[in-house]
């Protein structure tokens, strides 16, 4: 990362986050050598420092080649480190990292060429231990200190700081708001656009953005857009959270917004290899179709998308039709908050579901029957067919298109479940009936 250091003054020393004057008690002064060493490793970080507090500190030979910092803030803030007077003739660099699953994960560094002034900002997450690291690129001083100063407390009064450095006031924070999917509450692939506005006041523009999946991570500022392609993380159907934060020309950095979507995966059943379903063909087939071929003739649409899934086999016998079942299903995480699965479905039956005995279409969840639907009209014969819905079979007022079903998946808060749709044919081998499926996702009020 050195070599693309270029001379660059930094905008902001010291962000101050209340109105008023600030002062420090006390500056921490090294009596002899380095009081903080050793803190050549993360393991060895001294800490933790102190909000506001200006810790002077030796890089203090030319194999001392990293000084180590912690602190771990109790509420959730903008966080900036400053390092100053940095010795004549030497390189020191600013970085900061925090640690996920044991691997160190870069936050964000300053790195400008030369014996000038380091700082950073970020949005720093309660309760998560931040690592401050002083690299020496070149040079090294047991004579003159480094001063280093890390803010991150939330200021909630009038307060007063001296501090050795020169103090301007704080850019004007610009505001902003970020929507996922045209606001829409499921998507059915991990790939979306992010509408995004923000203004900043007192004459200044915003020029940059960035974005996270967990606030702690973030990726690079770039500049400001309207919109962007994202890409959700994860490979699960669960609740998806976006972050984002804005940046004016003046270096003012908003507060972070957000917003949510629920990504079911293959949901509309768009890949014919079903991709985050399984199948089981027992002995009653799963396919992709492209529309719904009515008995009383022409087709209908998906319900979203351009494919559904059929659950059964639309030329069985009337005579001849296997005993057993056709499902699919998938492993669905379910929201903290309050919610519920919902799906579109069409049944086709020559049977009669007056009983859980016969034919009819289930859904169940960890194994668990939680919904079931069929023809509720006990006329049979080869030649009639019924249809859910239908004026015969009326679901909710829907006698035409797609019946919506749902389940209250209150239960499962916060859980992992597997949701399965079977099509069973049951009792004898006499009637056939099938069930398409579409739009399958969990909503709630998020």
């Amino acid at each position: 990362m050195k070599e693309n250091k270029t001379n660059k003054a930094m905008i902001l020393l010291v962000t101050i986050f209340a109105v008023g004057i600030l002062s420090l008690p006390f500056t921490a002064r090294a009596q002899s050598g380095d009081p903080y060493e050793p803190n050549e490793t993360p393991e060895q970080a001294w800490g933790p420092l102190v909000s506001g507090q200006v810790y002077e500190a030796y890089i203090w030979t030319e194999d001392d080649n990293n000084d180590y910092y912690y602190f771990v803030p109790t509420v959730s803030h903008t966080a900036s480190v400053t390092m100053t007077n940095v010795p004549t003739d030497c390189d020191f660099d600013l970085y900061i990292y925090y640690f996920k699953n044991d691997r160190r994960r870069l936050v964000t560094y300053s790195a400008t060429a030369g014996n000038v002034d380091e700082s950073v900002s970020f949005t720093a997450s309660a309760g998560v231990k931040y690592y401050v690291r002083v690299y020496q690129y070149r040079g090294y001083s047991n004579t003159q200190p480094y001063h280093l100063v890390a803010e991150y407390a939330k200021h909630t009064g009038n307060v007063a700081i001296y501090l050795p450095v020169v103090l301007s006031s704080y850019p004007p924070q610009p505001t902003g708001n970020l929507v996922v999917a045209q606001g829409n509450p499921t998507v059915f692939h991990p790939s979306v656009t992010l509408t995004l506005s923000a203004t900043v006041p007192g004459g200044d523009v915003v020029t940059q953005m960035r974005f996270s999946d967990d606030k702690v991570q973030w990726s690079e500022w770039e500049p400001f857009t309207t919109t962007k392609s994202y890409t959700l993380s994860g490979n699960t159907s669960e609740l998806k959270t976006v972050y984002a934060q804005f940046r004016g020309g003046k270096g003012g950095v908003s507060d972070t917004v957000s917003d949510q979507v629920y990504l079911s995966i293959n949901g509309s059943f768009e890949d014919a290899r079903f991709s985050g379903w399984q199948t089981t063909e027992n002995p009653l087939p799963v396919e992709q179709q492209g529309s719904i071929q009515e008995h009383s003739g022409g087709t209908t649409s998906p319900a979203s998308g351009k494919h559904v899934v059929l659950l059964g086999d639309t030329d069985y016998s009337c005579d001849d039709v296997p005993l057993g079942y056709a499902a699919i299903e998938q492993n669905f995480h379910v929201p903290s908050v309050p919610s519920k699965l919902t799906f579109k479905y069409i049944i086709w039956s020559q049977d009669a579901s007056i009983k859980g005995a016969y034919d009819r279409f289930e859904v169940y969840v960890n194994g668990e029957l939680k919904f079931y639907d069929g023809n509720m009209v006990n006329d049979l014969s080869c030649s009639q067919w019924r249809r859910v819905p239908s004026g015969d079979n009326p679901r909710d007022e829907q006698t035409t298109g797609w019946a919506t079903g749902e389940v209250d998946l209150s239960a499962y808060a916060g859980q992992n479940v597997t949701i399965s749709f079977r099509n069973y044919s049951r009792y004898d081998n006499w009637y056939n009936t099938y069930t398409y499926l579409d739009h399958v996702t969990i909503e709630g009020n998020w």
